[in-house]
C-alpha cells in the first residue's frame, strides 16, 4: 500500500476520506461473511472469532468487535499510556465492522453451498471483497484497524519490518486457533486449504488493486480542486522510460532555463543525510523487483507509514521525498524520476512530464551509451522499466506511465530530443 506524505486536510476532505473508509469496512465485512459461508478456511484474523462463535453465545460480529478492542488494549499496555483519540476511533471502527459482519451474515443466511466449486467461488469472492476493503482502508488515510495498528506498534518496538510482524502474528493466531480447536472439538475448526489461499490472495490482490483504486479515489478526493495554470511554474518533474532520453531532455531544459538539474544530486544528498551507502542507494534507486513486490503485497508491507519502523528501501524513498520537497520549496529546478510528480502532486507551481519512446529508438540510445548488443539493450530496457514501474506503483499507488498521472506525455522518438525540449518549455509557458 503506498507511502504518502500527509498534509493538513479540511473538514470536507476528512469527511470524504471517512466515507471511503466506511465503504472499505462494508467490503471487508461482506468479504469476511463470504469466506465464512465458503466453509473451507478463513483468513487468520477471523479464525479465533469464528471459533469462539461456535462455542459461546455472542455473534461472530460481536466477537470481531471483542477481538479488535483487545488489540487496542494490548496497544495501550505496550505503549504504557492512556487511551488516545486514535485508539478510540479504532474502537468505533471495530463496532462498525462487527455490526456490518452481523448484518452481512443475516443477509446471506439463505446462501448454501452444494459443491466444492460453490465453496471455492465464495472463498474467492470473499477474498476479493476483503482485498478491496483493505485497499480502501489504506487509501482513505484515516485510521487503520486496531490489529494492523498493533502490528505497526510491534514493528516499531521490535525494529522488525511490518511484513514479518504480520506473518508472525498470523502464524500465532493460526497456532492458537488449532490448539483451542483440539481442546474444544478434538479437531481443527476454521482452518483449511482456503486459509492459505485467502491469506496469499488478499495480500496480492490488495497490492494490485491499490494502483487502480488509489488513482480513482485520489481523483475523487481532488475533484473540487481547480485546474492548474502554467503561469507560475517553478518546478518541472520528468519521469521517463529507459532509453527515451528523458534524462538528457531534463538536462537541456534546466540549461535552457538556468535552473538546477536534480538527478544524481539526490543520491549524493541522501547518502550524506541517512547513512545509507552510495552503493545501496544506486542499487535500490527507483528499483523494485517482481519478487520483492509480491512479498510486500502478501504481507502488506505497504501498510507501513512513514512514522513507523522502515526498511532501508523505505528509508531511501522517505529521504528522497524530503529532498524533492526541499528542492521544490527552493524552486527553479528540474527533477528527474523518483516519483517526484506524485510527491509534488498538490503543488500548483509544478509541471509533470512523462517521456517515452518506441523500443527501436530506446535500443539505439542504450546501445550507443553502454555498448550493448541490440538483444541485451532490449532486455535491459524491459527490466529497468518494469523495475521503475513496480517501484512507482508500490510507493505511490499510481500507475507509472499512465497519462492521468502527468500533465503531458511526450514521445521523444516522434519528435527528437531537441524538439521535445522546445515543446515542453513552450507548454510550461517559460
Amino acid at each position: 500500500m503506498a507511502i504518502f506524505l500527509f498534509q493538513t486536510m479540511t473538514l470536507v476532505e476528512k469527511i470524504d476520506r471517512y466515507i471511503i473508509l466506511f465503504l472499505g469496512l462494508v467490503f471487508m465485512a461482506f468479504g469476511m461473511v463470504f469466506t465464512i459461508r465458503a466453509e473451507i478456511g478463513l483468513v487468520p484474523i477471523l479464525c479465533i472469532p469464528y471459533l469462539f462463535d461456535q462455542v459461546l453465545t455472542p455473534t461472530i460480529g460481536q466477537f470481531v468487535i471483542i477481538f479488535q478492542v483487545l488489540f487496542v488494549v494490548i496497544q495501550v499496555f505496550i505503549q504504557k499510556g492512556k487511551l488516545s483519540a486514535v485508539q478510540c476511533t479504532q474502537i468505533l471502527v471495530a463496532l462498525i465492522l462487527g455490526g456490518l459482519v452481523d448484518g452481512g451474515y443475516m443477509l446471506t443466511d439463505g446462501l448454501i453451498t452444494t459443491s466444492y466449486l460453490d465453496q471455492l467461488f465464495f472463498l474467492l469472492l470473499g477474498s476479493v471483497l476483503i482485498a478491496v476493503g483493505v485497499t480502501l482502508e489504506m487509501v482513505s488515510k484515516t485510521v487503520l484497524l486496531s490489529g494492523d495498528t498493533l502490528m505497526l506498534v510491534l514493528s516499531d518496538i521490535l525494529k522488525i519490518r511490518f511484513g514479518k510482524i504480520k506473518m508472525l502474528i498470523d502464524i500465532v493466531l493460526l497456532v492458537v486457533c488449532i490448539g483451542l480447536s483440539y481442546l474444544w472439538f478434538g479437531s481443527v475448526i476454521g482452518i483449511r486449504e482456503g486459509t492459505i489461499i485467502a491469506t496469499f490472495l488478499v495480500g496480492i490482490l490488495a497490492g494490485r488493486l491499490q494502483p487502480v483504486l488509489g488513482v480513482s479515489v485520489d481523483g475523487w478526493f481532488n475533484r473540487r480542486q481547480s485546474g492548474k495554470t502554467t503561469s507560475n511554474i517553478r518546478v518541472i518533474t520528468i519521469a521517463r522510460g529507459f532509453g527515451s532520453g528523458g534524462h538528457e531532455i531534463g538536462q537541456k531544459i534546466a540549461e535552457r532555463l538556468g535552473w538546477d538539474f536534480i538527478d544524481q544530486q539526490l543520491i549524493d544528498n541522501v547518502a550524506g543525510k541517512t547513512g545509507l551507502s552510495t552503493e545501496f542507494i544506486v542499487k535500490k534507486d527507483q528499483k523494485l523487483t517482481a519478487t520483492e513486490r509480491v512479498w510486500k503485497d502478501i504481507w502488506m508491507d505497504n501498510i507501513q507509514s512513514l512514522g513507523k519502523r522502515l526498511t532501508d528501501e523505505d528509508k531511501l524513498f522517505e529521504a528522497q521525498s524530503r529532498e524533492i520537497l526541499l528542492a521544490a520549496d527552493k524552486g527553479n529546478c528540474v527533477i528527474v524520476g523518483r516519483c517526484a510528480n506524485k510527491i509534488l502532486q498538490d503543488r500548483s507551481d509544478c509541471l509533470h512530464f512523462f517521456v517515452s519512446s518506441d523500443i527501436d529508438f530506446a535500443c539505439k540510445r542504450v546501445m550507443a551509451e553502454f555498448g550493448y548488443t541490440q538483444e541485451k539493450a532490449r532486455a535491459e530496457i524491459e527490466q529497468v522499466d518494469e523495475s521503475r514501474s513496480m517501484h512507482y506503483n508500490y510507493y505511490t499507488g499510481g500507475v507509472w506511465g499512465d497519462e492521468k498521472e502527468y500533465d503531458w506525455c511526450v514521445k521523444s522518438s516522434d519528435w527528437g530530443i531537441d524538439e521535445s525540449v522546445e515543446m515542453m518549455v513552450s507548454f510550461a509557458g517559460l
